[in-house]
């Protein structure tokens, strides 16, 4: 590629060969997702790079192969070895995932089926109460309404 003296592409270029060369080749870079602070994330670096790279070698075999790659075992196992070579490689953000509380649904299908078993019905209207419930609208108006209105109201819906 010829580019020719103070060309914009020759300046820029230039500018990159500066910047490569400004840092250092050891440098560890931050993998980052988006929105992600900086400090959410582990530390990539050559040394793990080359742990990980040896993991994959030594299981780089036809028993621990899948269709599509690794089996789920061979990679599970993979990983839990990486995990134990390098335990400060995990992030922030999967042990806060992990530790986070799961967030119920006041509004999910099977509170409204609880509800619904504690009122007298019979077993025709309880089936299709079911298909009341796959619309979320249908499932907040049950579960918000009282009692003997919301039997009313989902009489009304069954018709």
């Amino acid at each position: 590629m010829m580019t020719a003296r103070g060309s914009p592409r020759l300046s820029l270029l230039k500018k990159a060969i500066e910047r490569d060369r400004a840092s250092p080749p050891t440098s560890s870079v931050t993998k980052r997702m988006r929105g992600s602070p900086k400090e959410d994330r582990a530390q990539w670096n050559a040394s793990l790079e080359k742990d990980l790279v040896d993991l994959l070698r030594e299981h780089d075999t036809p028993e621990h192969k899948g269709q599509n790659g690794w089996s789920s075992e061979a990679w599970n196992t993979i990983v839990k070895k990486f995990h134990q070579k390098n335990p400060y490689a995990r992030t922030k953000q999967v042990e806060d995932e992990r530790n986070k509380p799961r967030v119920v649904n006041e509004y999910s299908i099977k509170n409204c089926i609880d509800l619904l078993k504690t009122m007298e019905i019979t077993l025709e209207e309880e089936v299709k109460a079911f298909r009341v419930f796959k619309i979320p609208e249908n499932r907040e108006i049950f579960v918000s309404a009282g009692p003997e209105t919301a039997l009313m109201w989902l009489r009304a819906e069954m018709e």
